[in-house]
């Protein structure tokens, strides 16, 4: 991502921002699993990644039923690196605007009507969480939760649009 005079690339392991007119380092940041970034209109950069550690990476092909890594959200001043602060928001940021930051979490068993009674009885109900966070702190605002998937979520102001299967709804909230 190239914002302002500064290039920030990611691979699996280490966030770098690099100078644009020397090509040179600025930082370096460790972290597993990043796949987004975003900035405010402040020129703060948010992060999503993980909290996975290196060890994720060097045994990738091992599987570990008892691993807890979860979505995290970073905030980081871009010039130095410093992290602001981290938040397990329990979801990735979606949407940034102004001093609206939205984290979504979503998940989709799949077509019921595919299912025997045994898979129908192991599978994880699905849901939606939309958070609003606090860009000073990180903390969560307000929280809206439904036990069902969405096919789509769109922002839009002080509108949230929500697609499912056979129903549209469009949220509205007041923002101060």
């Amino acid at each position: 991502v190239e914002h302002v005079d500064t290039l920030y690339v990611f691979d699996q392991a280490v966030l770098t921002a690099f100078d644009l007119a020397t090509g040179n380092a600025r930082w370096r940041l460790p972290s597993v699993g990043v796949v987004g970034i975003f900035f405010d209109d402040q020129g703060m950069m948010y992060v999503n990644t993980t909290t996975a550690s290196p060890d994720k990476i060097r045994y990738s092909r091992q599987i570990d039923i008892t691993d807890k890594t979860s979505a995290v959200i970073y905030k980081l001043d871009p010039r130095t690196g410093k992290t602001l602060w981290t938040t397990d928001s329990n979801g990735f940021i979606s949407h940034l605007s102004g001093k609206l930051i939205f984290a979504v979490q979503s998940y989709d068993p799949g077509d019921e009507d595919d299912d025997n009674d045994m898979t129908a009885i192991l599978r994880k109900p699905g849901f939606l969480r939309i958070r609003r966070l606090n860009p000073s702190t990180g903390r969560m605002l307000w929280e809206h939760f439904q036990p069902r998937a969405p096919l789509d979520v769109q922002f839009e102001g002080n509108s949230i649009e929500v697609v499912f299967k056979k129903e549209v709804q469009v949220l509205k909230f007041l923002a101060l």
